[in-house]
């Protein structure tokens, strides 16, 4: 598990829409954890809130920066499944 991991998970799942359709159909966490392992991510909820404030600090501009916020909004209500 890594907050690398984290990171380059919200790069890629803030623009691949079939990784989030995949996330948003999991039904559980077990199959929430396979889709992200499918995709070689491994990380906790610490790890995750630590990228999101890394990601955040590297947005060059609000507009980025809310993007990235709606992101992790969203991320809260799939990782509560």
């Amino acid at each position: 598990m890594s907050i690398d991991s984290a990171e380059k998970f919200i790069m890629r799942a803030m623009k691949d829409r079939i990784l989030r359709d995949m996330i948003n159909e999991a039904e559980d966490a077990e199959a929430l954890s396979y889709v992200l392992k499918l995709h070689s991510f491994d990380f906790n909820e610490y790890e995750f809130d630590d990228a999101y404030r890394v990601v955040l600090l590297k947005c060059p501009n609000e507009e980025a920066a809310n993007a990235v916020k709606e992101f992790k909004l969203w991320w809260n209500l799939s990782a509560a499944v």
